[in-house]
Protein backbone atom coordinates (compact mmCIF):
# COMPACT_ATOMS: atom_id res chain seq x y z
CA UNK A 1 0.00 0.00 0.00
CA UNK A 2 2.91 2.02 1.25
CA UNK A 3 4.28 2.02 -2.09
CA UNK A 4 1.24 2.57 -4.25
CA UNK A 5 0.74 5.88 -2.22
CA UNK A 6 4.95 6.79 -3.15
CA UNK A 7 3.96 6.29 -7.02
CA UNK A 8 0.82 8.16 -7.14
CA UNK A 9 2.48 11.12 -5.10
CA UNK A 10 5.39 11.25 -7.42
CA UNK A 11 3.22 10.78 -10.12
CA UNK A 12 1.09 13.93 -9.18
CA UNK A 13 4.22 15.36 -8.62
CA UNK A 14 5.28 15.27 -12.14
CA UNK A 15 2.47 16.28 -13.21
CA UNK A 16 2.50 19.14 -11.47
CA UNK A 17 5.96 20.19 -12.40
CA UNK A 18 5.39 19.34 -16.27
CA UNK A 19 2.59 21.42 -15.89
CA UNK A 20 4.37 24.62 -14.32
CA UNK A 21 7.12 24.24 -16.65
CA UNK A 22 5.28 24.26 -19.82
CA UNK A 23 2.82 27.50 -18.66
CA UNK A 24 6.51 29.32 -18.15
CA UNK A 25 7.02 28.29 -21.65
CA UNK A 26 3.88 29.19 -22.89
CA UNK A 27 3.37 32.26 -20.82
CA UNK A 28 6.42 33.75 -22.65
CA UNK A 29 5.64 32.73 -26.39
CA UNK A 30 3.45 34.43 -28.66
CA UNK A 31 0.81 33.27 -31.27
CA UNK A 32 -0.59 34.95 -34.18
CA UNK A 33 -4.44 34.28 -34.09
CA UNK A 34 -6.13 34.88 -37.39
CA UNK A 35 -9.98 35.72 -37.97
CA UNK A 36 -12.07 37.11 -41.22
CA UNK A 37 -14.35 39.39 -40.64
CA UNK A 38 -17.84 39.05 -42.80
CA UNK A 39 -19.16 42.53 -42.91
CA UNK A 40 -22.68 43.16 -44.93
CA UNK A 41 -22.17 45.37 -47.61
CA UNK A 42 -18.43 45.79 -47.30
CA UNK A 43 -17.18 48.53 -49.92
CA UNK A 44 -15.01 46.79 -52.42
CA UNK A 45 -12.12 49.12 -51.52
CA UNK A 46 -11.85 47.38 -48.29
CA UNK A 47 -12.01 43.87 -48.92
CA UNK A 48 -9.11 42.38 -47.58
CA UNK A 49 -8.16 45.60 -45.36
CA UNK A 50 -5.97 44.01 -41.99
CA UNK A 51 -6.46 45.14 -38.84
CA UNK A 52 -4.06 43.86 -36.33
CA UNK A 53 -4.82 44.25 -32.72
CA UNK A 54 -3.48 44.58 -29.57
CA UNK A 55 -4.42 44.08 -25.90
CA UNK A 56 -3.58 43.49 -22.17
CA UNK A 57 -0.01 43.57 -22.41
CA UNK A 58 -0.21 44.66 -18.47
CA UNK A 59 3.48 45.52 -18.59
CA UNK A 60 4.62 41.75 -19.70
CA UNK A 61 7.98 41.59 -21.89
CA UNK A 62 8.57 39.31 -24.50
CA UNK A 63 12.61 39.29 -25.21
CA UNK A 64 14.85 42.47 -24.05
CA UNK A 65 13.20 45.71 -25.15
CA UNK A 66 9.95 43.93 -26.45
CA UNK A 67 12.57 42.49 -29.39
CA UNK A 68 10.45 39.17 -29.59
CA UNK A 69 7.01 40.53 -29.59
CA UNK A 70 8.22 43.57 -32.26
CA UNK A 71 10.08 41.62 -34.47
CA UNK A 72 6.82 39.30 -35.03
CA UNK A 73 4.37 42.66 -35.40
CA UNK A 74 6.84 44.13 -37.85
CA UNK A 75 6.55 40.46 -39.82
CA UNK A 76 3.14 41.50 -40.65
CA UNK A 77 1.29 42.58 -43.36
CA UNK A 78 -1.37 45.07 -42.08
CA UNK A 79 -3.44 48.39 -42.48
CA UNK A 80 -3.89 49.35 -39.15
CA UNK A 81 -3.20 48.77 -35.36
CA UNK A 82 -5.73 49.04 -33.13
CA UNK A 83 -4.64 48.92 -29.49
CA UNK A 84 -7.68 48.00 -26.81
CA UNK A 85 -6.32 48.52 -23.15
CA UNK A 86 -4.05 47.70 -20.91
CA UNK A 87 -0.92 48.19 -21.43
CA UNK A 88 0.09 49.35 -17.79
CA UNK A 89 0.56 47.15 -15.04
CA UNK A 90 -1.42 47.24 -12.15
CA UNK A 91 1.46 47.07 -9.77
CA UNK A 92 4.30 49.24 -10.77
CA UNK A 93 4.11 52.91 -12.57
CA UNK A 94 6.40 51.93 -15.40
CA UNK A 95 5.40 51.88 -18.34
CA UNK A 96 8.71 51.01 -20.54
CA UNK A 97 7.30 47.68 -21.80
CA UNK A 98 4.58 49.14 -23.68
CA UNK A 99 7.32 52.44 -24.55
CA UNK A 100 9.35 50.11 -26.10
CA UNK A 101 6.68 48.32 -27.85
CA UNK A 102 5.57 51.50 -29.34
CA UNK A 103 9.07 52.59 -30.61
CA UNK A 104 10.10 49.11 -32.16
CA UNK A 105 6.89 49.07 -34.54
CA UNK A 106 7.60 50.33 -38.05
CA UNK A 107 4.40 50.92 -39.52
CA UNK A 108 2.92 52.83 -37.72
CA UNK A 109 0.71 55.16 -40.07
CA UNK A 110 -2.72 53.87 -38.03
CA UNK A 111 -2.24 52.75 -34.77
CA UNK A 112 -5.70 53.74 -33.10
CA UNK A 113 -5.26 53.65 -28.69
CA UNK A 114 -8.09 53.16 -26.28
CA UNK A 115 -7.35 52.78 -22.23
CA UNK A 116 -8.31 50.43 -19.89
CA UNK A 117 -9.32 50.07 -16.97
CA UNK A 118 -5.59 50.44 -15.46
CA UNK A 119 -3.67 52.67 -17.95
CA UNK A 120 -3.62 56.35 -17.01
CA UNK A 121 -6.26 58.52 -18.37
CA UNK A 122 -5.30 59.42 -21.55
CA UNK A 123 -8.69 61.58 -22.46
CA UNK A 124 -10.58 62.74 -19.84
CA UNK A 125 -14.16 61.23 -20.80
CA UNK A 126 -16.41 64.38 -19.46
CA UNK A 127 -14.43 67.12 -21.20
CA UNK A 128 -13.21 64.77 -24.09
CA UNK A 129 -9.46 66.86 -23.32
CA UNK A 130 -6.16 64.72 -24.27
CA UNK A 131 -4.49 64.44 -21.04
CA UNK A 132 -0.38 64.93 -20.14
CA UNK A 133 -0.30 61.03 -20.35
CA UNK A 134 -2.39 61.27 -23.40
CA UNK A 135 -0.26 63.44 -25.24
CA UNK A 136 2.79 61.61 -24.80
CA UNK A 137 1.21 58.41 -26.55
CA UNK A 138 0.84 61.24 -29.44
CA UNK A 139 4.08 61.56 -29.33
CA UNK A 140 4.63 58.05 -29.58
CA UNK A 141 2.40 57.81 -32.88
CA UNK A 142 -0.99 56.95 -31.20
CA UNK A 143 -4.12 58.38 -32.42
CA UNK A 144 -6.57 58.59 -29.37
CA UNK A 145 -9.76 58.39 -30.93
CA UNK A 146 -11.47 61.75 -29.41
CA UNK A 147 -13.34 61.93 -32.35
CA UNK A 148 -13.75 59.04 -34.95
CA UNK A 149 -11.24 59.06 -37.28
CA UNK A 150 -11.67 58.38 -40.90
CA UNK A 151 -10.33 56.26 -43.36
CA UNK A 152 -10.70 56.78 -47.33
CA UNK A 153 -10.02 54.53 -50.26
CA UNK A 154 -11.64 55.65 -53.61
CA UNK A 155 -15.19 57.14 -52.54
CA UNK A 156 -15.64 54.57 -49.84
CA UNK A 157 -15.17 55.35 -46.13
CA UNK A 158 -14.31 53.33 -42.80
CA UNK A 159 -14.60 55.13 -39.40
CA UNK A 160 -12.71 54.07 -36.17
CA UNK A 161 -14.13 55.70 -33.12
CA UNK A 162 -14.58 54.93 -29.40
CA UNK A 163 -17.59 52.89 -28.15
CA UNK A 164 -19.85 56.18 -28.72
CA UNK A 165 -23.57 56.99 -28.57
CA UNK A 166 -25.38 57.04 -31.88
CA UNK A 167 -26.05 60.86 -31.90
CA UNK A 168 -22.59 61.52 -30.71
CA UNK A 169 -21.00 59.99 -33.76
CA UNK A 170 -22.69 61.44 -36.05
CA UNK A 171 -22.46 65.21 -34.71
CA UNK A 172 -18.67 64.22 -34.69
CA UNK A 173 -18.01 63.12 -38.17
CA UNK A 174 -21.07 65.19 -40.14
CA UNK A 175 -22.20 62.78 -41.97
CA UNK A 176 -26.10 61.76 -42.34
CA UNK A 177 -27.45 58.56 -40.96
CA UNK A 178 -29.89 58.32 -43.59
CA UNK A 179 -27.25 58.43 -46.65
CA UNK A 180 -24.51 56.14 -44.14
CA UNK A 181 -22.94 53.62 -46.40
CA UNK A 182 -19.55 54.06 -44.60
CA UNK A 183 -18.21 50.93 -42.34
CA UNK A 184 -18.25 51.43 -38.65
CA UNK A 185 -15.19 49.96 -35.94
CA UNK A 186 -15.63 51.10 -32.45
CA UNK A 187 -12.40 50.05 -29.96
CA UNK A 188 -13.63 49.57 -26.58
CA UNK A 189 -11.75 48.30 -23.76
CA UNK A 190 -14.68 46.32 -22.24
CA UNK A 191 -16.34 43.65 -24.07
CA UNK A 192 -20.44 44.07 -24.98
CA UNK A 193 -23.06 42.08 -25.01
CA UNK A 194 -26.26 41.44 -27.51
CA UNK A 195 -28.02 43.92 -25.54
CA UNK A 196 -25.92 46.80 -25.66
CA UNK A 197 -26.71 47.42 -29.78
CA UNK A 198 -30.60 47.12 -29.45
CA UNK A 199 -32.39 49.96 -30.82
CA UNK A 200 -32.67 51.53 -27.03
CA UNK A 201 -29.35 51.54 -26.83
CA UNK A 202 -28.78 54.60 -29.45
CA UNK A 203 -25.50 53.20 -30.72
CA UNK A 204 -24.21 53.30 -34.46
CA UNK A 205 -24.92 50.47 -36.75
CA UNK A 206 -21.13 49.07 -35.56
CA UNK A 207 -19.73 46.74 -38.19
CA UNK A 208 -17.37 45.36 -35.46
CA UNK A 209 -16.07 46.28 -32.36
CA UNK A 210 -12.98 45.26 -30.85
CA UNK A 211 -12.32 44.49 -27.43
CA UNK A 212 -10.11 43.03 -24.67
CA UNK A 213 -10.00 43.22 -20.85
CA UNK A 214 -11.18 39.29 -20.17
CA UNK A 215 -7.57 37.85 -21.09
CA UNK A 216 -9.48 34.71 -22.79
CA UNK A 217 -10.53 33.78 -18.98
CA UNK A 218 -6.62 34.14 -18.00
CA UNK A 219 -6.73 30.78 -16.57
CA UNK A 220 -8.09 28.02 -18.57
CA UNK A 221 -9.20 24.04 -18.60
CA UNK A 222 -8.14 22.32 -21.25
CA UNK A 223 -10.74 21.05 -23.18
CA UNK A 224 -13.31 23.12 -21.03
CA UNK A 225 -12.41 26.87 -21.28
CA UNK A 226 -12.40 29.92 -18.92
CA UNK A 227 -12.61 29.52 -15.79
CA UNK A 228 -13.82 32.84 -14.60
CA UNK A 229 -13.28 36.28 -16.28
CA UNK A 230 -12.94 40.00 -15.16
CA UNK A 231 -16.34 41.67 -15.36
CA UNK A 232 -16.56 45.22 -15.86
CA UNK A 233 -18.40 46.32 -12.72
CA UNK A 234 -17.19 43.65 -10.33
CA UNK A 235 -13.94 41.65 -9.40
CA UNK A 236 -14.87 38.30 -11.48
CA UNK A 237 -17.42 36.37 -12.96
CA UNK A 238 -17.56 32.98 -12.61
CA UNK A 239 -17.51 30.36 -15.47
CA UNK A 240 -18.85 33.12 -18.56
CA UNK A 241 -20.68 31.81 -21.49
CA UNK A 242 -17.46 30.88 -23.34
CA UNK A 243 -18.78 31.76 -26.81
CA UNK A 244 -17.89 35.39 -25.55
CA UNK A 245 -14.89 35.11 -23.98
CA UNK A 246 -12.81 34.99 -26.77
CA UNK A 247 -12.73 35.27 -30.54
CA UNK A 248 -15.44 36.68 -32.49
CA UNK A 249 -19.04 36.73 -31.92
CA UNK A 250 -22.02 37.72 -34.01
CA UNK A 251 -25.36 39.48 -33.47
CA UNK A 252 -27.15 40.07 -36.69
CA UNK A 253 -24.66 42.92 -38.58
CA UNK A 254 -22.72 43.53 -35.50
CA UNK A 255 -19.19 41.68 -34.86
CA UNK A 256 -17.50 41.63 -32.04
CA UNK A 257 -13.87 40.36 -31.75
CA UNK A 258 -12.46 39.76 -28.00
CA UNK A 259 -8.63 39.48 -28.40
CA UNK A 260 -7.34 37.19 -25.55
CA UNK A 261 -4.62 39.33 -24.93
CA UNK A 262 -0.92 39.39 -23.94
CA UNK A 263 -0.33 39.62 -20.19
CA UNK A 264 -1.98 38.96 -16.88
CA UNK A 265 -3.73 41.12 -14.46
CA UNK A 266 -4.45 40.05 -11.07
CA UNK A 267 -4.55 42.41 -7.34
CA UNK A 268 -2.22 40.02 -6.03
CA UNK A 269 1.11 39.43 -8.10
CA UNK A 270 2.21 36.18 -6.99
CA UNK A 271 -1.52 35.01 -9.27
CA UNK A 272 -0.60 37.49 -12.39
CA UNK A 273 0.02 34.38 -14.55
CA UNK A 274 -1.77 32.62 -17.54
CA UNK A 275 -2.84 29.09 -17.28
CA UNK A 276 -2.89 26.97 -20.56
CA UNK A 277 -3.26 30.59 -21.91
CA UNK A 278 -0.97 30.96 -24.72
CA UNK A 279 -0.74 34.85 -24.95
CA UNK A 280 -1.66 35.97 -28.63
CA UNK A 281 -2.08 39.19 -31.10
CA UNK A 282 -4.78 39.22 -33.34
CA UNK A 283 -4.68 39.41 -37.27
CA UNK A 284 -8.46 40.63 -38.57
CA UNK A 285 -9.54 40.89 -42.30
CA UNK A 286 -12.35 42.22 -43.18
CA UNK A 287 -14.15 40.58 -46.41
CA UNK A 288 -18.43 41.32 -47.65
CA UNK A 289 -20.59 39.19 -46.05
Amino acid sequence: MKKILKIVFAVILIIIVVVILYNVYDNNRIKVVEQTINIKDLPSEFEGFKILQISDLHGKRFGDNQDKLVSLINSIDYNIIVITGDMASRHTDDIMPFIELLDGITNKDYVFYVQGNVDKEAVNENTNEITEAGQFLIDKGCKLLCEPYEIKIGESSLWVSRFIDKNTFYSLTGIYEDNDNSVKIALTHYPRHEYHFSEEKNVPDYDLVLAGHYHGGQWRIPFYGAIFVPDAFSDVYLFPNQNEVKGLVTWGDTNQYVSAGLGANNRFKLWEFRLFNTPEINLLTLSIK
